[in-house]
């Protein structure tokens, strides 16, 4: 892949930006107005209008799902799966000459399903912890503020199990000059998954795309898989593996490998709707360490509602 112009790419992924985001909203307006609409009452007020819609959320929620697999959301493959919930993930890396960095949240935060076959993820910005022999920072991480997926397909067990959804998402350069790229980022993704009685896998195949700077921080094209099972009601052992391919930029031409054993638990009711999910996994370099981390402990921290 070869960027010519940085104001060149710059301009033309705002226009990618904008338009998804035209299209996204305007399937979200079609929906709402679609699902409120009933020749019987004319005309209806905007004010009522919006109250049924958030009196029917949930039932929109729960017939969105009842249309999809009843998977967990894996450790560190973002899920085909449309779901609303809460999230807080924690890392704790071992990064190669001996730093450890922790990150408290990592881009996590609050996802919504405001229409049927349409889901928004509402990220918060990571705060790192970094501590090593040539190196000591603290500060918050670029802010991941806005996942948007649009689920193209799905079935659920009954009618064949398996599910497509294509994502957007945006990152902005809000964090401390230790843990910022300096550039907006632009990441479209295709996401897919099958299960056949208590297996499934979810995979999904993504590119950063950074709007500037490509030279000194690069691309990154990204695929992940997951393995899971479903065992015992409650319990969702999985295998992820985490592919990273490098095209351009300073680490051009370098990939990088990690497996990650990790088990869910969940989910356990809370009250009514509420209920929670903990996810806790090892994740492993196995191949060169270009350019991040040797190890990593995960722990995941779903409220479901």
């Amino acid at each position: 892949m070869t960027f010519v112009g940085a104001k060149g790419v710059s301009f033309a992924l705002a226009i990618i930006a904008l338009i998804a985001v035209g299209i996204v909203w305007g399937l979200f307006a079609l929906a709402s107005v679609h699902a409120r609409a009933d020749d019987r009452v004319s005309p209806v007020t905007p004010g009522v209008d919006l109250g049924d819609y958030f009196a029917n959320w949930f039932a929109r929620v729960d017939q969105t799902q009842a249309e999809q697999p009843h998977w967990k959301a894996p450790l560190t493959t973002t899920t085909p799966l449309l779901t609303e919930l809460m999230r807080y993930d924690q890392y704790w890396q071992n990064l190669p000459g001996g730093a450890r960095l922790q990150t408290f949240g990592s881009g996590k935060g609050l996802e919504l399903i405001p229409a049927e076959q349409i889901q928004l993820i509402f990220g918060l910005p990571p705060y790192d912890e970094l501590r090593g022999p040539n190196a000591n920072a603290n500060g918050f991480g670029d802010w991941p503020f806005l996942l948007m997926k649009y689920r193209i397909l799905s079935a659920n067990e009954q009618e064949g199990n398996y599910v497509l959804t294509a994502f957007l998402q945006g990152s902005a350069p809000t964090g401390a000059e230790a843990f910022s790229t300096n550039a907006y980022s632009i990441i479209p993704t295709i996401a897919g998954g099958v299960g056949w009685g208590s297996f499934n896998f979810q995979t999904t195949l993504s590119e950063s795309l950074p709007t500037r700077r490509v030279s000194k921080i690069g691309d990154a094209t990204i695929w992940n898989l997951a393995l899971q099972a479903h065992v015992a009601e409650l319990f969702w052992p999985e295998v992820e593996m985490n592919y990273t391919y490098f095209p351009n930029g300073p680490h051009a031409g370098k990939n990088q490998i990690s497996i990650t054993p990790n088990l869910i638990v969940g989910t356990i009711p809370i009250y009514q709707r509420l209920g929670i999910s903990v996810g806790l996994g090892y994740q492993v370099a196995v191949s060169p360490r270009v350019p991040s981390f040797d190890r990593n402990w995960i722990l995941s921290v779903r409220l479901n509602f």
